[in-house]
């Protein structure tokens, strides 16, 4: 598998470990092993595979992600 492939597979797995997480979490999950363009990337590819989805906390600043 590629290493964009493992990465993709980190960032959805600690999305369904937390069940929701919000992005700045999840920035502060991920930065080890992808920058932050990088997983803005993948998160777009999660969500158009609709694979996670992507949500506004109450306050419509904060995203969050979702597992579908």
């Amino acid at each position: 598998s590629t290493e964009a492939g493992n990465t993709a597979e980190r960032i959805i797995n600690n999305i369904r470990k937390k069940g929701r997480i919000e992005h700045s979490g999840l920035l502060k999950r991920s930065w080890r092993f992808a920058n932050a363009q990088e997983i803005q990337s993948i998160l777009q590819t999660l969500i158009e595979s609709k694979q996670i989805k992507e949500g506004l906390q109450s306050d419509n600043r904060t995203r969050y992600y979702e597992p579908t």
